[in-house]
């Protein structure tokens, strides 16, 4: 409520979007619910570009189909902006600091596995997809957490992931149980592979060329895959360029509902 109270006037803008997505290997090609129909070209175009300019009221998978409820207005790409210009000094100070105290840790710990000739990387560095025998735990992981990050490419998705994303992720979605603490090793790894770039200390561009690597890597994973969602496996598939594209409906929206 207090949102839409500080919206600016609206005059005949697209303010509430809803729709729907399916997936061609479940959802048949006839079935379409009341009240929705096919998303023209147009929209499908504009929709990633909206993307900036809207926020994600709520997301609901049923297994057959994605049922999203968006909320669509310049405000927010403002609000955005605004908050990325005022917290750019300070807070990307604290976060090169904290970046740099990561990487002392993980020198320290290389150094004293030397010392106690304990074999293989520390604990806080990732190899995968690279010697092909079984995954360990904290490398499948990864690899789960490292799906839902490159979801946000701009392929198909906004091109950005947030700690505010990163925190509802791990409290609803995320199949593993990884603390916060693991996910700044993690994404510490995902910004020396190029994957993300931060802009902010709570807000990363995602890179769509790194992010379809990542997901080539964990499609290939048979110890992954069956973790993901249906919906991850999808957007992981339109990664790569590989089948499974989803269709995409969209509410009909001949009225359109304008507050006064």
């Amino acid at each position: 409520m207090e949102v839409v109270e500080g919206l600016p006037p609206l005059v005949c803008e697209h303010v509430l979007s809803m729709q729907l997505m399916y997936y061609d290997n479940i959802t048949p090609l006839t079935y379409e619910p009341p009240f929705f129909a096919p998303a023209s070209k147009h929209i499908l175009d504009i929709n990633p570009q909206g993307q900036k300019s809207s926020i994600d009221i709520a997301t609901l998978d049923t297994g057959h189909h994605v049922l999203s409820v968006t909320i669509k207005h310049p405000f927010f790409e403002q609000l955005r902006s605004h908050l990325s210009a005022s917290t750019t000094g300070c807070e990307r100070a604290r976060s090169l600091t904290d970046v740099c105290s990561s990487r002392k840790k993980e020198e320290s710990a290389a150094v004293r596995s030397e010392k106690e000739g304990k074999k293989g990387p520390p604990a806080t560095v990732f190899h995968v997809g690279s010697n092909g025998g079984t995954l360990r735990s904290v490398e499948v992981a990864f690899l789960v957490f490292a799906s839902f990050v490159v979801t946000k490419s701009p392929v198909v998705g906004r091109g950005r992931v947030t700690t505010r994303e990163i925190e509802e992720y791990l409290r609803v979605s995320c199949p593993l149980e990884i603390q916060m603490e693991d996910v700044k090793h993690m994404m510490h790894q995902l910004e020396e592979r190029g994957v993300v770039t931060p802009e902010t200390s709570f807000e990363w561009s995602v890179s769509a060329p790194k992010s379809s690597e990542i997901a080539k890597v964990v499609i290939a994973e048979p110890d992954v895959v069956p973790l993901l969602s249906a919906q991850t496996r999808v957007e992981l598939q339109r990664l790569t360029g590989g089948p499974g594209k989803a269709r995409v409906s969209a509410a009909k929206s001949s009225r359109k509902r304008v507050r006064a």
